[in-house]
């Protein structure tokens, strides 16, 4: 938005984020002209946050500013737009205050319904906190809701939510066979998500290659599943990976169920074992697809491994840029080039150099 010409939606956001802490307890709302008039303006498809926070506030002002029924309707234009929210968690506090103001209403059936919706046990909650993230005892921690998206579409599927990692698919040049890049956490998570894959695309065809990034928990833990289909997909890792298989092994065991649930087992990790090592800058084709694999020599494990498909411009770079979690960089001076954007790079770097061309070949 220009600095001169500020967006009202952004102006509503910002205001109305204030005044909700204070909804209702206020005794004049002063900013209501304001508020109102950028609400008008901004309220539409792409402005949910608006109408979210307009509806959340004039449900909470005290019952003099005769804001129920404007509340009412802005929450119900939020329930039927639920596609456009940022994320479902959004309708927790939707639902929540529809039942609140059911209750005053004298609508408790509808008040009932509503809380049913929101998830609360009661009407006494204190505060709500929206967000992308979730917790479950048996499947551990996701960073957004489940979602299916195409970054080159019909070519390359991402697949986020289904558990702790992501999953990538890229369909082959020659449209016959399915490259998979890590295989995720647990046997019933990456089921869960080639299942919901195959579903969203029942044209895709048969995985026949997976890629490993490096041996994390998050990144191997799924391979007895995918090893099981059939046909077996080949994979693909570092020829050190057993290092650091043996790191994640033998890592605090507190670490494994908060992170990825009571579901997880050590067992599913210690299982992966690769068809193919790879020591040194490699270059093959599956299905057409040109496919390099650099080994790096730092990141978060020092087993990380570049898949660059250079033809279509993509590369996975696996959790090379969270050293601060792993194994630091090898030999840093080298390594790393001093500038403002050493990440990028680092990436531009080792992919330019192409195979046989790194410093970490053999």
């Amino acid at each position: 938005a220009n600095s001169q010409h500020p967006d009202p939606a952004q102006l509503a956001c910002h205001h109305s984020g204030s005044a909700s802490r204070h909804a209702s307890s206020v005794l004049l709302f002063y900013g209501s002209p304001l508020y109102g008039e950028s609400s008008r303006r901004s309220r539409g498809p792409c402005n949910t946050r608006v109408n979210y926070l307009a509806g959340d506030i004039r449900a909470q002002l005290p019952a003099r500013f005769n804001q129920q029924q404007k509340a009412r309707e802005e929450l119900a234009w939020c329930a039927a737009n639920a596609e456009k929210a940022p994320n479902r968690g959004y309708l927790r506090e939707v639902y929540y205050q529809q039942a609140k103001l059911a209750q005053a209403a004298n609508e408790p059936e509808k008040a009932q319904e509503y809380l049913r919706l929101s998830g609360y046990r009661d009407l006494n909650r204190p505060l709500a906190f929206n967000t992308a993230f979730a917790e479950d005892t048996a499947t551990g921690h996701t960073f957004v809701p489940r979602r299916i998206s195409e970054p080159v579409p019909g070519r390359v599927y991402a697949l986020s939510g289904f558990e702790f990692t992501e999953y990538y698919f890229v369909v082959s040049d020659d449209g016959r066979e399915l490259i998979g890049i890590d295989a995720g956490t647990r046997p019933d998570s990456a089921k869960g998500a080639y299942e919901a894959l195959r579903a969203y695309a029942p044209g895709v065809p048969a995985l026949t290659t997976v890629f490993v990034t490096h041996a994390h928990w998050d990144h191997v833990g799924g391979f007895s599943f995918l090893s099981s289909l059939n046909p077996r997909p080949r994979f693909y890792a570092r020829s050190n990976y057993e290092e650091e298989l043996t790191r994640s092994l033998n890592a605090p065991p507190a670490f494994e169920k908060n992170f990825f649930g009571e579901r997880f087992d050590m067992a599913d990790v210690r299982r992966f074992k690769p068809d193919v090592t790879v020591d040194r800058p490699t270059e093959l084709r599956v299905g057409g697809t040109r496919v390099s694999l650099i080994p790096i020599p730092g990141g978060e494990t020092s087993d990380g491994l570049f898949i660059h498909l250079p033809d279509a411009g993509i590369l996975f770079a696996g959790d090379f840029i969270m050293p601060y979690l792993g194994a630091p960089p090898k030999r840093a001076s080298s390594w790393l080039r001093p500038t403002n954007d050493g990440t990028r790079e680092e990436i531009f770097v080792n992919v330019r150099r192409g195979p046989g061309k790194s410093r970490g070949a053999r």
